[in-house]
């Protein structure tokens, strides 16, 4: 099962990455309380981080798929939301087989924003 976990990682990672892409048109929600204090004058900048859970990203309806697929698509987005699912999971190696997450550990928002490497495995080169 071990040597399977890298496997398993990277594609549920790809799916989501492409799940991504097809997200509906609401890849960002304006929240509307923050709208009213910027009319107040009381805006202040913040960072946003916010996926499936905040409502933030949503996936566009799942069609013209095999029921299973829909299925397996679904359960990944409830894993996801849930927490259950941690899609960047350590051990995380970059194309020059260095750790880069350790093993049982995720990477949070800013190694996520800052990431300027690879995976193991894909081919490429951030320029």
């Amino acid at each position: 099962a071990g040597s399977l976990s890298p496997f398993w990682n990277w594609t549920v990672l790809r799916a989501i990455l492409i799940l991504r892409q097809i997200a509906i048109r609401s890849w960002f929600v304006p929240d509307i309380g923050r709208l009213r204090k910027r009319g107040n004058q009381e805006w202040k900048s913040i960072d946003t981080w916010g996926g499936f859970d905040s409502g933030m990203l949503k996936m566009s309806p799942f069609a013209n798929m095999l029921p299973d697929v829909e299925a397996l698509a679904k359960s990944t987005v409830a894993d996801i939301t849930s927490g259950k699912n941690k899609v960047f999971l350590g051990p995380l190696r970059d194309q020059s087989g260095a750790v880069k997450v350790a093993a049982g550990t995720t990477m949070d928002d800013g190694a996520l924003n800052s990431m300027q490497w690879l995976v193991q495995g894909l081919e490429g080169k951030l320029t």
